[in-house]
């Protein structure tokens, strides 16, 4: 009988108590541990299978398949995964990201400077004279002028027959000898297209004066009322001849302009406006009128000039009436024209520091005016401010002058081009003696110097705190 070799094989008792279980940081460990045994086992068990198809056995397969694996634990070694350090990498990133910043820092370098101009205030009362339309950079003034119209629907009572004649301001002109020639009341003028207008009073036309060494005719402003009624003397700017004067050399040195258009002229049938209304009328439209004619002249002057309330004229025509279709309305139309002195601020600035050079101690700089606006203006009583005015005209600048010292922006940017901050005030004192004080910003805050491109610096006008 062939020998059961398993029955020969004897396991030793074990109780579970007796195995010590792996803390968790082995399980990783002691599951691979346990797969590869259980697979080597496995394989073993394949081939004793082989072995013992054929052999008879009085115990249960069972036991013989199982045998029992002994473990070890080495509770010492500790095999948990270590990360690891990352702070190597963070200050490398960060060294990165700083030297970045300074990189591109560097290419955007601008500067600022911030400069206050020395100034002073002194009480002024300066007359000047000024001509009129003089070379560039030389002081005088220009004149503008500017019309408009406005009108007012009001009650009407029934028409009635009418008969009005137009009126209007001419300006008469003597180029005919230095001294004053006279005209008689009732004169007549004549315009290009044959009109006849009159003057009511006698009238004295101002001999010729030298101004600037040329010859000026004398002028004087009248009103002047049509020869005959009717709408066709309602006419606009033209020139006129004096008629009584043909055949005396007078007739082409003695001559006028119109200053303002002829209105008012009518004849047939008209509403009739009570007069009370048309006096409230009236004195409403002439208010908004002046205001529409101050809003039209200043928007057409210059942003470099100035214009002085007192240097404007308003000339008002008479109220004009339209009938409406409405048989109980009428409109009331009043028309005006504004003539206005303006002048250059820089050369009215220094004309008024020219004025005052000797009582100011100027360093050698140049000065300007800056409130000029907050001045008052006023002019000289024998000039007269009309469309067509010629030769210099006389007027008084008074109230208290903010002076202001000018400096040279471009000649600080090239100087200030590479320079340290610190040597600046050094640059500014021996300088710039114009200049009060100068804050200065350079981007980015670590530069220490001004750029090298005049472009990157920005210079900056401030004013003493008032």
């Amino acid at each position: 009988m062939k020998k059961n070799i398993v029955q020969d094989v004897v396991f030793p008792k074990r109780s579970i108590r007796d195995v010590k279980l792996p803390s968790r940081r082995k399980e990783v460990h002691l599951t691979s541990r346990i797969q590869k045994h259980k697979h080597e086992h496995e394989d073993k068990q394949d081939d004793d299978d082989r072995q013992t198809d054929d052999i008879e056995v009085s115990q249960p397969l069972s036991h013989s398949r199982t045998p029992k694996i002994p473990y070890t634990f080495d509770y010492n070694n500790d095999v948990r995964p270590h990360k690891e350090s990352r702070l190597g990498l963070w200050v490398s990133l960060f060294v990165f990201v700083v030297a970045l910043g300074f990189g591109i820092s560097a290419l955007f370098v601008s500067a600022e400077v911030t400069v206050t101009p020395k100034t002073k205030v002194i009480p002024i009362n300066a007359p000047l004279t000024a001509s009129k339309d003089r070379p560039s950079g030389e002081f005088g003034y220009q004149v503008v002028s500017v019309s408009a119209s406005v009108n007012k629907v009001v009650p009407a009572g029934d028409s009635q027959k009418v008969e009005k004649k137009a009126s209007g301001t001419i300006i008469v002109y003597n180029n005919a000898s230095d001294a004053p020639q006279k005209l008689i009341a009732n004169t007549r003028f004549e315009s290009t297209d044959g009109k006849i207008f009159r003057v009511a009073s006698p009238v004295s036309i101002p001999g010729r004066k030298t101004e600037n060494g040329k010859k000026v005719p004398g002028s004087v402003e009248v009103v002047v009322t049509a020869d005959q009624p009717g709408e066709s003397y309602n006419i606009g700017l033209t020139d006129f001849t004096v008629p009584g004067l043909k055949g005396d050399p007078r007739y082409t040195t003695v001559y006028a302009r119109s200053k303002t258009t002829m209105t008012g002229g009518f004849s047939g049938e008209m509403k009739v406006v009570d007069e009370t209304v048309e006096k409230t009328a009236r004195t409403e439209l002439e208010t908004l009128l002046r205001e529409k004619l101050k809003n039209d002249i200043t928007s057409q002057i210059p942003v470099d000039f100035i214009l002085f309330d007192a240097g404007v004229t308003y000339d008002i025509q008479p109220v004009s009436q339209k009938n409406t279709e409405k048989s109980d309305e009428a409109t009331l139309e009043l028309k005006g024209v504004a003539n206005a002195i303006i002048f250059d601020k820089s050369l009215l600035s220094k004309a008024i520091v020219d004025t005052y050079k000797d009582s100011i101690d100027t360093s050698g700089q140049a000065l300007m005016v800056t409130n000029l606006p907050a001045l008052t203006f006023v002019l000289g009583g024998n000039s007269k401010i009309s469309q067509d005015m010629v030769g210099a005209i006389t007027f008084t600048i008074t109230g208290d002058a903010n002076l202001e010292w000018l400096f040279d922006e471009s000649m600080l940017k090239n100087d200030l081009l590479g320079m340290k901050k610190a040597d600046v005030p050094t640059l500014l004192k021996s300088k710039y003696p114009s200049v009060d004080s100068a804050k200065i910003k350079i981007r980015p805050i670590w530069k220490r110097s001004f750029p090298l491109d005049p472009k990157e610096i920005n210079i900056v006008k401030a004013t003493h705190a008032k």
